[in-house]
């Protein structure tokens, strides 16, 4: 790995930890920052939602994450604007008043614009059979 993509991991760590605690928190100012207006968002029950909707349903208390678990994780570095993430989250939420526990497989994907900020563009979650 050389020095750029090395730089690169280090802000996308930052920045994946800065959205989940977002998230955990109910910061829905540090989220609306972090996301791009482009953003596709596909929960792990295959509903699509764009920036707007899921920022509605944060606003709402539809949906109100408690926790979030990481492993697995790989970031795959693509020239100096794009990298996609990999990997196991479990998940602790409420969804309409009911508490869930969600264990999914992800990809998610941050993007530099011209101006240098990067945007969180899309995620995609898949529920892991349970055995």
């Amino acid at each position: 790995m050389n020095e750029t993509e090395s730089k690169i991991r280090m802000e996308i760590d930052e920045l994946e930890d800065r959205r989940y605690r977002a998230m955990e928190t109910g910061d829905l100012g540090e989220l609306d920052a972090l996301f791009g207006p482009e953003l596709v968002y596909i929960h792990s029950s295959a509903v699509l939602d764009s920036k707007e909707e899921y920022m509605t349903s944060l606003r709402s208390g539809e949906i109100r994450y408690e926790r979030f678990e990481r492993s697995n994780v790989r970031v795959e570095i693509f020239g100096e604007s794009t990298a996609a993430l990999s990997g196991q989250i479990k998940i602790w939420l409420d969804i309409h008043g009911i508490r869930k526990e969600l264990n999914n497989l992800f990809t998610a994907l941050w993007v530099r614009k011209a101006n240098g900020v990067w945007h969180f563009v899309s995620w995609q979650s898949t529920p892991i059979p349970k055995a």
